[in-house]
């Protein structure tokens, strides 16, 4: 993909030679997480623009690594924006006009010292490649800005998963706020692994509870504490809109790990989604029937 990306932005096939077997981009491309990740975004936009796929799902870092991964896009104008660029290239571009016997002068005072510190050799290898790239980097820009637009636009619904626990709805609250910053559309979020219905059905009897001794106080605790948090999750998921979809899903005693036991937790989901169809409150602060 990073290769695709720099042969599509690149002024000439020459140009886009010269990057491609550049040692910068050898490095920056194969060893570095960031550009990895903006670049399975940048995939994402040739997928959208692929009009043979009905439909498109992206899996995301889990937690507060997505909101990271979500921000990639960004990067690249901020590095621009910073005059970065321009402030490493300009003293190699003035030697190029007046010399090499320029340069220490120049970049001594254009850049501080960093000559010094880094080694002249390594120093123009990195602003050549900048030089080269210059226009590749406007290219990755303007392929950020519109997958921006593609996740801000009506039909991209954003899915959150989570589980009953204090701290992963602490977390859930602050994605979901974070994404609402960025004007990401938040249609559905998952509770997942909750007690089975018939399960919490039994035990929201006062009578139950109390039958079942101390040796199960803790199945009666459990109980209790998913009631709260997920009386605080659907607060805060539906604070924003009541076009949201909420659903619960109760946890399973397999793994999924074959295709058998991902039909069966397909078909708790569809069921749960089904019956969030027809029971979602539209008032956020009434308590969800699933529940």
């Amino acid at each position: 993909v990073f290769d695709g990306m720099v042969k599509r932005h690149a002024p000439s096939p020459n140009v886009a030679n010269k990057i491609l077997a550049h040692p910068v981009y050898q490095a920056a491309s194969t060893n570095l997480s960031g550009p990895l990740e903006y670049m399975a975004l940048a995939k994402l936009a040739d997928l959208v623009e692929d009009k043979s796929f009905d439909t498109i799902v992206l899996d995301t870092p889990p937690d507060t690594h997505a909101l990271d991964f979500l921000r990639r896009p960004n990067v690249l104008a901020g590095f621009m924006e910073n005059k970065v660029m321009t402030w490493l290239i300009k003293p190699f571009a003035l030697a190029g006009k007046f010399g090499m016997g320029k340069l220490f002068s120049v970049g001594e005072k254009l850049m501080g010292g960093l000559a010094q510190v880094t080694g002249v050799s390594a120093l123009h290898s990195f602003a050549e490649f900048l030089m080269l790239i210059q226009e590749v980097i406007d290219g990755f820009h303007s392929t950020g800005e519109r997958i921006v637009r593609f996740l801000q636009q009506p039909s991209t619904g954003f899915c959150l998963v989570t589980v009953p626990t204090n701290a992963a709805v602490r977390s859930a609250r602050h994605i979901v706020g974070e994404l609402e910053n960025m004007r990401f559309r938040l249609s559905l979020m998952i509770l997942n692994r909750c007690l089975p219905a018939d399960v919490a059905h039994e035990l929201s009897d006062a009578s139950v509870q109390r039958a079942m001794g101390g040796d199960t106080e803790w199945l009666a605790s459990r109980y209790r504490g998913e009631q709260e948090l997920m009386a605080k999750a659907e607060k805060m998921f539906f604070a924003a809109g009541d076009d949201r979809v909420l659903l619960t899903v109760k946890e399973e005693p397999y793994e999924l790990h074959n295709l058998e036991a991902v039909l069966r937790f397909a078909s708790d989901l569809a069921g749960a989604k089904a019956a969030d169809r027809a029971s979602r409150p539209v008032n956020p602060d009434q308590p969800h029937p699933n529940s």
